[in-house]
């Protein structure tokens, strides 16, 4: 959520999981590391390794949306 803080955001995501399994909805959660899935690792080889594991089309799909000319920045005391 904009303007959070990184830690604000996961307490946030955390009580979301639990009220969602709480009231027996379906949860399912993957992380991914940026940093290797955009800088260290070939697009082209990452997403059929992906596919591999069992991640499904539709994820996929964001994966390589995400991967797909993006640009990162980061920004420290406005610069």
């Amino acid at each position: 959520m904009k303007g959070r803080s990184c830690l604000s955001n996961l307490l946030v995501t955390l009580e979301n999981w639990t009220t969602a399994l709480e009231e027996s909805y379906g949860l399912d959660i993957f992380y991914l590391d940026y940093q290797k899935a955009s800088d260290a690792v070939p697009h082209k080889r990452l997403l059929p390794k992906l596919e591999s594991f069992g991640i499904g089309q539709q994820a996929l799909s964001w994966i390589q949306s995400f991967l797909t000319n993006r640009r990162m920045k980061v920004s420290v005391n406005g610069s």
